[in-house]
């Protein structure tokens, strides 16, 4: 006969050492234990959360829920079962049924600070960053001891370029949990911006644990080490370190992004689009009469070529209504220029359905709660040149502002930089895709001007940080705003724009000139891709050499 500790006289016990075994993180015994009790046929909200703690220690996600699930039917009030319901979502890679899980579990308990810990980060999985700091800092206003929502806020607050707060809340993380590795981490973030390379990549290495991340947090953490490897100027185990990131990146997403088009293909389609219609095609009756700004103005090119700081710059004069990366054209794109049927509708598009699209646009500025009535607008999205065929139909009176930088500066940058991934961004993961889209947009530009009623004005980065006077005024007389002496203190003045490019640290200093001719660093590694550069280099008038 075996002996069960657990018989029909002592229930409470065995759910009294199965809480004690979790608490001990012991889960595989508290899973044994859950086991037994089932066994006699007695069903509790504890012993199927055992057995579901137990299948995601070991990575079973599935399992996991759906033990977690079967606790929720005995227990729907409780707000952990429904974190824990959340995070075997986000595991699984279901982030919007993880989000609908974090709402249902501040529905429970709006005083929980967990739950908006985890939507915050979930957000943040998602590619939404821009959402998930309200997120956390309320988690922080609800419990201020939760360790992980300040070190996660902390985190988020370097990513931003907002360096003291960011020290702030990681100090208080660390002060209630001194192992804390998202506190420590953005520490790390702190230190590359106050050039302190070397304790960056202490910090850094200090919480390398491939057992305890996730394959998302390693390739982070892989990318960030690079950059305090390359802040040292070991350039070789930089380059290989941002190599390692990027494999795992595209690890991570290439099932995903490989399933469309590839940006390349559609903007070389585009191109042609334009090349071969007739002049007339683009032309446009538009009177801008839906507009509430004065003037309206693109700030376009590609991605590191300088146009956060032009934009900065410009966003800081009284007479400038910025608005920072937000696609107001996004569906409109979608309609018209995702394939040659669109392209098609777009040339014979009549005004009175291209109004339909202004009024759109405009509408989309107002929700932003930007107020640009009576000043010059400007809609700084670099890769919204592959819409400029689009903009020109939709807005013949816009100005064009391209931003031109180094060919092999933009795509070195391209590659170093860390971007939330989509289709674009994607490209960015290998030196030659980032290349090649370079080229493919450069391409499209280069049409775009010969070709389209729209007046264009080339800004270059290394102007404006050799001859910033000359070249800020030049770009104010080009949108119609009068140069002002105020501008050179663009780093000091709150413009209230939500910076979340890579430049966000940046912008947030005087002009420095350590961006220009950074490529040469990297010239070995750039050789397979300069021959796609070649022909930008010479165009735009940089030095082969």
């Amino acid at each position: 006969m075996v002996f069960d500790p657990y018989g029909a006289a002592q229930p409470d016990r065995a759910i009294g050492e199965i809480v004690a075994a979790m608490r001990a993180g012991d889960y595989e015994r508290a899973a044994s234990i859950a086991n037994l009790v089932l066994a006699h046929g007695r069903h509790h909200p504890i012993v199927y959360n055992a057995r579901g703690l137990a299948h995601q220690q070991k990575g079973r996600h599935r399992e996991a829920l759906a033990e977690f699930m079967q606790a929720r039917t005995l227990a729907p009030n409780d707000v952990n079962l429904q974190n824990a319901i959340g995070v075997c979502f986000v595991n699984l890679g279901q982030l919007q049924d993880a989000l609908r899980a974090f709402d249902d579990a501040i529905a429970l308990d709006p005083n929980n600070a967990q739950p908006y810990y985890r939507k915050g980060w979930t957000l943040e999985l998602a590619g939404e960053a821009d959402k998930s700091t309200m997120y956390y800092e309320r988690a922080v206003a609800l419990d201020p001891n939760h360790a992980d929502a300040l070190g996660t806020l902390a985190a988020s607050y370097a990513s931003a370029g907002k360096i003291e707060e960011a020290r702030a809340f990681a100090e208080r993380s660390l002060q209630i949990n001194p192992g804390q590795p998202t506190a420590t981490v953005a520490l790390g973030i702190v230190s590359l911006a106050e050039k302190d390379y070397a304790e960056a990549e202490r910090r850094f290495r200090a919480v390398m644990n491939p057992v305890s991340m996730t394959a998302r947090g390693a390739a982070i953490l892989q990318g960030l080490l690079a950059d305090a490897l390359d802040g040292q100027n070991r350039v070789e185990e930089a380059f290989a370190a941002y190599g390692l990131e990027k494999a795992a990146i595209r690890a991570l997403h290439e099932a995903r992004y490989r399933a469309f088009e590839r940006p390349g293909t559609t903007v070389d389609r585009i191109a042609s689009c334009v090349e071969n219609a007739p002049p007339e095609t683009w032309s446009s009756a538009a009177s801008g009469a839906l507009s509430p700004a004065d003037r309206h103005v693109f700030l376009l090119g590609f991605a590191r070529s300088g146009t956060t700081l032009l934009e900065q710059v410009l966003a800081s004069h009284p007479g400038v209504a910025a608005l920072e990366e937000q696609d107001l054209l996004v569906e409109a794109g979608q309609l018209f220029l995702a394939d040659q049927r669109g392209l098609d509708r777009l040339t014979a598009a009549d005004e009175a359905e291209l109004d339909v699209y202004r009024d759109a646009y405009w509408q989309g500025v107002l929700r932003t709660g930007l107020d640009v009535r009576g000043k010059v607008f400007v809609d700084k999205l670099p890769m919204n040149t592959i819409k400029l065929p689009l903009i020109a139909r939709l807005f013949p009176n816009a100005r064009i502002v391209f931003a031109l930088r180094d060919p092999r500066d933009v795509v070195q940058s391209c590659y170093r930089r860390h971007f939330e991934i989509n289709p674009v961004n994607f490209e960015f993961l290998s030196l030659e895709d980032a290349a090649s889209l370079y080229a493919a947009v450069m391409r499209l530009g280069a049409i775009c001007r010969a070709k389209l009623p729209l007046a264009f004005l080339e800004h270059r980065y290394e102007d404006m940080i050799s001859d910033f006077d000359n070249s800020a005024a030049a770009v104010c007389a080009f949108i119609g705003v009068e140069w002002s002496e105020a501008l050179r203190d663009f780093h000091r003045k709150d413009t209230g724009l939500d910076v979340r490019s890579p430049s966000a640290a940046q912008i947030r200093r005087p002009l420095y000139d350590e961006g220009v001719g950074q490529w040469r660093r990297y010239r070995e590694q750039l050789k397979p891709v300069l021959p796609v550069l070649e022909p930008w280099i010479g165009a735009f008038g940089y030095p082969r050499e």
